[in-house]
């Protein structure tokens, strides 16, 4: 591909043959050194880094905000235009399709002006392009000095080219479109291209008969009739100028005597024409017209219109000391016969003159340039250098003003998205509807449904690609809007859409949301009300449609259903409303064979008299199109060419599609054009080849072959700037384009794209990508016939330069490149833009909401994996940044599948597979909480790149985050891919083949289908399956139920998701087995002794054949040939031949094989059977019947068994939640063991994946499926975190942290080690049989004692110091003590001075607070000296009792740790609420009152309320001085905003009880965690050493910063549910207890 991205000839080499571009860092430094000096000199520093344009710059984004509020004046919504829309209209022909590109024409003579264009590139356009970038435009230059290429000027094309970009470029342009320079020349004058035969024939007449006629007019008569030749082909006949090469054939190769002779020939004439019109008699603006320069043709074509004053500016420039002759010699004057031409500058003069008349004078500008000799000497004086600087910041100042208020007036007429929408939508009707012509039974036909009172059902329109379903939609929207014309009473709403022309139309979620948001606007309801959530925006338009009515019917129309994404399933079709609603109309549209669509409407809608399909136009028809779509280019043909146009097709039935090529390939016929050369290719394939061809001759065939290339390569479609980017770095594309001049900037002109573009016409389509406006191919066909042409043999090297284009390789960066001229090695700067992950915010800053690359994301794997770019890839994909901002856009599962597909490709990547297997397993996880990605990360073993990964990325962003590092995770990979979630236990799961799907069934008969790479559910069913089979095609999925098969699509293959595609009635047994060939044409199932094949998808019984007996077990060959049963003995049973082959030895077998399990090898060689008396292999070829090898221990009779598909493993079920797998290897076999269900495994699945991997599935009572890989399969039963076998009750620190206790809800109590890595279970701390603890109370200073509460009488307080209980026994006993109360509710328990004191309030009198010492202080030094002999069990007198009141509830108590002031909580009760008194941590209403008491004296010292009516889960904790109150109040919304709970802090000076600090939070925070010896401190109405809080939601353990509401940290292990957990005091550990019984013990890896 000679000099282009990655292929460089003569960059270093490395020894595995890729480039290396360090090589290249002496040029690299240089350039950059180089091109801040640019610009002739001018400055130091590119515009971007000078002060002011670089504030202008960063403050673009938030200027043009503030000025469009300036600008905003009226509301659109309140116009009436925006009404008419709304309702459903045809735009007038001058409104435009919405863009967003800024496109300004640059308009000067070539060789005068070249100083300054050059110095514009440089310096001005990249700022430019950069502004417009900052506020969502794209900014392009026209400049004609790059871009007409020699096969133009051969055909004298450039005239009509350079107007007619001056027009696109006011069409298009947001703001700015034009602008002049002038000097002193007036330009080129061109003879015409073209001119009417009238005109024509008046000044040839005039030459002829002119009555000073000479020899030098006669030889002007002669070239004039040569080289122009009449053609009839123009709707207006016309004379039409030859190309150059006509007669001169070597002028386009630079030939020297070609070019003198043309030269020469062209002033002949121009001379004789010129006079001629002069003279004759013409209109004077005609005549103008004829002998202008091009200069002078744009800016009349820009300044023809008053409206567009605005957007023109124009610079005059003066050449002080200026001297003609010298002037001449660098063409700055037009010269005649060796003098001034006095005509053109007379012609300039007035030119001048209209301009300055026309336009305002703050559009135009002057300035004076000493006029030298040379430019370079003009560029070094220091006078013009002042001037040249004056003149680029004029320039930069108009455009950034223009561009900011034609946006601003661009975004106040669009600015209401779905008013955009619908313009779009219904400027593209008219623009299909005009094309249209015949195929009136068609549109007969659909008026006549639309004409009824009511649709009932979606209208169908359906036809193969071409066939022109979308203009005739077009036409019956455009006719029924028509007929209603301006009657009001009853016309309906009409509402177009045509899939896959914006952004916002293609995909299901945006295209409803967008229909739904328009219909509020016609109901006058509030936008606001329209979900954002697919599930509720699918039911949201099922009920907007219902609100039609007889007076406001509504008519849909909805274009291209198969070109909707896969996102959502839209193509599934599940929205599609199987009844509409009364007085409701929709048409759609959809092409066979793609995406399954026709099948799923014909699942949807059902009845066949709503299908209409559209077939190939009759011959009027024909002629008709033919007519109408030449005219349209004011073409016709001869009807020797109409002939040749109808008859090419093959077939003769040409489509629409057809007809529209052909005519695109036949308006560039001439009427003179030979018949041989008027070919047309006979299929619509050929047709587009053909179209390709006349492209690349027209255009050049590198530019047409790599930009046709990039965009048929892209994944998503490339924007006009993407794509212009990445073909500036295309060194082929560049050398073939550089024909006549080089621009100082090496990058591609954009005016080369935009004629190709053009000259594509309506077969490229602007589609919608990641909220940009991409370029993308609207027919299928035509994607195909490109990438089958331009991708065959280059597809790597393209998605290589996408790749690096979207990774940002040469943003900034100067790219090296072989000169094609010199052969040496430069390097050169493309401007091309950064490609960060996530952009900044308004300020320039991250913040949480982040604006992500969106184009990256989609891009940038696609490309890296088909490019094979394996380091990229890990280098890109494999990042905590990545994969958080694939997720917080919700592509989740297409990350999985990326990363699926670059493992396996990739096969030596350790990397891809670690990153692999970490997403996949925590898929669900991430799609709900991205933030946690490095969490997960960390949770990996410190073997796993992964866990590296994540410990760097903690390092960079140290001040910024804080994650937790599991001290007791298992260093050992986990074989566990994934967890999925069903309704009830899994009964049966099966893998498709190559584990692309996987099928479960449950014991409530649901059938779900999983996609396995990424685990996303497919669809759910209701089905009662007792066995399930997928084809070798995975169209489609077979089920085995007791009353027969029944066959679901899975989307695939033209078979609509979940319809049942199949249904055969027959009696089946539970030993039923099931096979489908690889054909996928039949289903063989045998039953009751039976076996019966069936064809698909008729359900036909084919054939039944009775087998000699009723098999215990039964398996299929995958070959499908033969037939393994078990009944009295194992044999092999031929199905075709209907034969027993081989009867299989077994020693010893008994003639009972119930329970058996027999499968074959995936080539058919093997046979396994697991039997009464163990298991056995024998050989299906040859006639040796005896096993292979020894016979295994493994029987039938230990449970359910499970075969891999090569018998490498077999899994045994038995009744437990481990899984045992016996491994067959050479020297024998082993077991391995699958552990993390929590319920029994009650069914398994293996299968072999793409990248050859034995995938395991395994069901489970527990609800769950999980799915693992087998390659970390151990062979040791795989250890679990260090946990209790129950769940988890309470977990608490010590105040230290260095010790922790844990207690399951099975009386077990552990006593850790913390400060070991793993920490460690000490001893197990016991209770008496009858005692059940629940609650550790606390644990001493000195981590010696623990107490904890024993259900609802008693605490139970170990000792740790003492004795166990044996030698070999880890268990230590507890003490015992009873509390004399009746059911009482403890508070707190808590070593003083004094002793061990608990705190209580009992059922009877919830109002009164007990403070009870259960050990004397000198009790406990006693215990603490002899830790195995516990002092006299004597109580204690000292009870102090604290009463409420009796109507009071205590609800939470804290002493402070002096042990002198007590705080308590209470609530006044209803007579009503005190039955319920004993209700803990419920909610209570009534006002809550806070206490401060005397412990001493049992005396309230302060009192206060607490503003609050319903609360819960209160807590009550001292600061020094200060109290803190946590409470959640219940808050009551309005409307149908829920009901939620609000968390609230109270911070209470306990001297005065005064509210020094108060706040709430929408958050259902439970525990306050407080530093040690910490103190409040408020400022500014903050807290400035925060509080942490914490709890846990949706199994997500939150602890937050208070006063900030800002996360700490977030901790989820897999799905286990979290029970308990607790925050070490200096708030560097975690320990969590779970469901199953298992505890983390986590870290903070940095702390904030």
């Amino acid at each position: 591909m000679g000099n282009a991205v990655g292929v460089l000839p003569g960059a270093p080499v490395k020894a595995n043959g890729k480039k290396n571009w360090k090589g290249l860092s002496a040029y690299r430094t240089a350039h950059m050194a180089t091109i801040r000096m640019r610009a002739s000199g001018l400055w130091n520093t590119p515009r971007d880094d000078r002060q002011v344009w670089k504030k202008i710059l960063e403050d673009a984004a938030d200027e043009f905000e503030d000025f469009l509020i300036e600008c905003e004046k009226d509301d659109i919504e309140n116009r009436e235009e925006f009404r008419e829309m709304m309702y459903g209209g045809i735009p007038d022909s001058h409104i435009k399709r919405n863009g967003n590109e800024v496109w300004v024409f640059v308009s000067s003579t070539f060789t005068d002006t070249q100083m300054e264009r050059d110095i514009l590139m440089e310096d001005v356009y990249p700022y430019l392009r950069e502004f417009c970038r900052k506020i969502g435009l794209d900014f392009n230059v026209v400049d004609l000095r790059w871009g007409i290429r020699k096969v133009l000027a051969n055909s004298h094309q450039a005239t009509s080219i350079c107007l007619t970009e001056v027009q696109r470029c006011r069409a298009t342009s947001i703001g700015p479109f034009f602008v002049g320079i002038l000097g002193y020349k007036y330009g080129w004058r061109p003879i015409p291209r073209t001119v009417e035969s009238a005109t024509f024939m008046t000044f040839l007449t005039y030459i002829e008969n002119s009555t000073s006629r000479d020899t030098d007019d006669d030889k002007a008569i002669e070239l004039i009739k040569d080289w122009y030749r009449l053609d009839l082909n123009a709707l207006k006949p016309e004379f039409v100028l030859q190309p150059i090469t006509h007669k001169f054939p070597n002028y386009d190769k630079r030939d020297s005597d070609d070019i003198k002779g043309w030269y020469d020939t062209f002033d002949i004439m121009q001379k004789a024409i010129f006079t001629a019109v002069r003279h004759c008699q013409l209109p004077q603006d005609l005549k103008v017209e004829l002998t202008r320069s091009i200069t002078e043709g744009e800016i009349m074509e820009a300044i023809s219109e008053n409206s567009e004053d605005k957007r023109c500016f124009f610079f005059d420039r003066d050449l002080k000391g200026f001297d003609a002759q010298e002037a001449s010699k660098i063409g700055y004057v037009d010269m005649s016969s060796g003098n001034v031409d006095s005509e053109a500058y007379k012609k300039l003069e007035n030119l001048k003159a209209k301009i300055w008349d026309s336009l305002p004078s703050q559009n135009l500008s002057r300035y004076k340039i000493d006029f030298k000799p040379s430019n370079s000497e003009m560029q070094d004086t220091k006078e013009n250098k002042e001037s040249l600087r004056t003149f680029c910041d004029k320039f930069c100042d108009y455009m950034v003003n223009s561009i900011r208020e034609g946006a601003a007036e661009h975004r106040s007429t669009m600015k209401n998205s779905v008013y955009a929408e619908v313009i779009n939508h219904s400027v593209f009707a008219r623009e299909r509807a005009e094309m249209f012509s015949g195929r009136e039974p068609i549109v007969a036909e659909m008026m006549n449904y639309l004409k009824k009172e009511s649709g009932k059902k979606p209208y169908v329109l359906h036809g193969v690609g071409g066939s022109g379903k979308t203009s005739i939609l077009a036409k019956v929207f455009s006719k029924s809007l028509t007929r209603w014309g301006s009657i009001t009473v009853g016309r309906p709403v009409h509402i177009v859409r045509f899939i896959g022309v914006t952004p916002e139309s293609s995909n299901i979620r945006d295209l409803l949301y967008s229909i739904c948001k328009q219909l509020c606007y016609v109901l006058k309801l509030s936008p606001s009300t329209v979900p954002v959530d697919y599930k509720q925006l699918e039911k949201k338009f099922l009920e907007m449609l219902g609100h039609a009515t007889s007076s406001r019917p509504f008519v849909v129309f909805i274009d291209s259903l198969d070109q909707l994404s896969d996102d959502n399933e839209g193509r599934d079709l599940h929205w599609l409303p199987c009844y509409l609603p009364n007085y409701v109309h929709m048409i759609v549209t959809v092409r066979p064979n793609a995406g399954g669509c026709l099948a799923a409407s014909q699942n949807v809608v059902k009845s066949q008299e709503y299908f209409l399909e559209v077939l190939p136009p009759d011959e009027a028809d024909t002629n008709a199109m033919i007519d109408l779509l030449l005219a349209k280019s004011n073409r016709t043909v001869t009807s020797c060419q109409k002939k040749i146009i109808i008859g090419a097709h093959r077939d003769g039935k040409p489509t629409p599609l057809y007809l529209k090529l052909a005519c695109d390939i036949a308006k560039s016929w001439h009427s003179y054009t030979e018949e041989s050369h008027c070919k047309l290719a006979d299929t619509v394939n050929g047709l587009i080849n053909q179209l390709f061809t006349e492209l690349e001759e027209s255009h050049g065939q590198t530019l047409v072959r790599e930009a046709l290339g990039y965009i048929t390569a892209a994944k998503t479609g490339l924007s006009a700037n993407e794509l212009l980017d990445v073909l500036s770095c295309d060194e082929t594309v560049l050398d073939d384009c550089f024909e006549f001049h080089i621009p100082p900037i090496r990058r591609l002109p954009s005016l080369l794209w935009t004629r190709l573009r053009l000259d594509l016409g309506s077969y490229l389509v602007e589609g919608g990508a990641d909220d940009v406006v991409v370029y993308r191919w609207y027919h299928r066909i035509f994607h195909e016939v490109a990438r089958q042409r331009y991708l065959t043999d280059n597809e790597e090297f393209l998605h290589q330069s996408l790749a690096h284009y979207f990774i940002g390789r040469w943003a900034d960066v100067p790219k090296p490149y072989r000169d094609k001229k010199t052969n040496e090695m430069n390097i050169a700067n493309r401007r091309l833009p950064p490609q960060p992950l996530v952009l900044v915010n308004r300020k320039g800053e991250m913040d949480n909401n982040e604006r992500y690359n969106l184009r990256k994301l989609t891009e940038l794997p696609f490309h890296l994996i088909r490019a094979g770019m394996w380091q990229d890839c890990e280098k890109e994909l494999c990042t905590i940044q990545w994969i958080r901002a694939k997720c917080k856009t919700g592509r989740c599962y297409q990350l999985v599948l990326e990363l699926a597909e670059a493992s396996a490709k990739a096969e030596h990547s350790q990397i891809l597979r670690d990153f692999y297997r970490l997403v996949r397993a925590n898929i669900h996880t991430l799609q709900l909480h991205p933030e946690l990605i490095c969490q997960q990360a960390l949770n990996e073993p410190d073997s796993s790149v992964c866990m590296n990964v994540a410990m760097n990325f903690i390092k960079e962003r140290s001040k910024k985050m804080s994650c937790l590092l599991d001290l007791t995770k298992n260093q050992s990979v986990n074989p566990e891919v994934m967890t999925l979630q069903h309704t009830s236990a899994v009964k049966l799961c099966k893998f498709s083949p190559s584990a692309k799907y996987l099928a479960t069934v449950s014991q409530d008969e649901t059938l779900r289908v999983w996609r396995v790479a990424s685990g996303a559910l497919e669809m759910t069913l209701e089905c009662g399956a007792l066995k399930i089979e997928f084809p070798s095609n995975c169209h489609w999925v077979c089920c085995l139920t007791r009353n027969g098969i029944s066959i679901y699509g899975l989307g695939t293959g033209g078979f609509p998701k979940g319809k049942k595609v199949m249904r055969v009635e027959i009696e089946m047994d539970h030993l039923a087995a099931i096979f489908i060939p690889k054909s996928c044409k039949a289903i063989q199932v045998v039953s009751y002794g039976r076996l019966s094949t069936y064809g698909f998808p008729s359900g036909r019984l084919i054939q039944k054949k009775e087998l000699k007996c009723r098999p215990k077990h039964v398996a299929f060959s995958p070959n499908g040939k033969w037939l393994a049963l078990a009944n009295k003995t194992v044999f092999l049973w031929d199905i075709s031949k209907e034969e027993e082959v081989k009867t299989f030895g077994a020693n010893g077998l008994s003639t009972n094989l119930t329970g058996s399990f027999l499968a074959f090898s995936s080539d058919s060689k093997r046979v396994l059977g697991i039997l009464p008396n163990g298991t056995y292999r024998w050989n299906t070829t040859g006639k040796n019947p005896e096993p292979i090898g020894n016979k295994l221990s493994l029987n039938c009779m230990q449970g359910e068994v499970v075969f891999s598909p090569n018998l490498d493993y077999v899994a045994s079920m038995n009744g437990e939640s481990t899984l045992r797998i016996l491994k067959f290897q050479k020297n024998g076999a082993t077991w391995t063991y699958l552990k993390g269900h929590t319920g029994p495994v009650i069914s398994c699945s293996f299968e072999r994946s793409q990248d050859d991997t034995t995938m395991v599935a395994t069901g489970s009572e527990d609800q769950s499926v999980r799915i693992w890989d087998s390659r970390d399969l151990s062979t040791e039963n795989f250890a679990r975190a260090i946990a209790h076998t129950h769940a988890i009750e309470s977990c608490v620190f010590s105040p230290d942290g260095t010790r922790a206790v844990t207690v399951a809800d099975n009386k077990t109590v552990y006593f850790w080690e913390t400060n070991v890595s793993p920490p460690t279970v000490t001893c197990m701390l016991a209770s008496d049989t009858s005692c059940h603890v629940n609650r550790i109370g606390c644990i001493s200073s000195d981590g010696m004692f623990v107490v904890g509460f024993c259900g609802d009488q008693a605490v139970d307080i170990w000792n740790t110091a003492s004795k166990t209980t044996s030698a070999h026994s880890m268990t230590i006993n507890c003490k015992h003590k009873l509390v004399p109360f009746a059911s009482p509710n403890f508070f707190f328990v808590q070593f003083m001075r004094s002793g061990l004191n608990v705190c209580f309030s009992t059922g009877n009198k919830p109002g009164v607070l007990y403070c009870m010492t259960v050990l004397s202080s000198t009790m406990v030094d006693e215990w603490k000296s002899f830790p195995d002999n516990f002092p006299a069990d004597v109580y204690e007198s000292d009870l102090r009792d604290f009463k409420h009141g009796d109507n009071q509830k205590i609800v939470s108590a804290v002493m402070n740790k002096d042990g002198n002031r007590l705080a308590t909580i209470s609530i006044a009760l209803s007579e009503n609420q005190k039955a319920a008194a004993m209700l803990a941590d419920v909610e209570v209403q009534g006002t809550l009152s806070c206490c401060i008491w005397s412990p001493s004296y049992s005396r309230i010292l302060k009192k206060c309320s607490l503003d609050t009516s319903i609360s819960r889960a209160h807590q009550l904790e001292f600061i020094g001085s200060n109290v803190i109150v946590l409470y959640q109040k219940y808050v009551r919304n309005s409307g149908n905003i829920p009901n939620s709970r609000e968390s609230v802090i109270q911070v209470l000076d306990y001297d005065t009880m005064n509210t020094v600090y108060s706040k709430s939070v929408k958050a259902n925070y439970d525990k306050i965690f407080v530093k040690p010896n910490a103190q409040i401190s408020i400022s500014d109405g903050r807290l400035v050493d925060s509080l942490l809080l914490g709890h846990v939601q949706e199994d997500m353990l939150h602890i937050t910063e208070w006063d900030s509401n800002k996360a700490v940290t977030k901790y989820c292990y897999k799905s286990l549910k979290i029970t308990s957990f607790d925050l070490s005091r200096d708030r560097r550990s975690i320990i969590v207890g779970f469901e199953n019984g298992s505890v983390r013990f986590l870290r903070f890896v940095n702390i904030k």
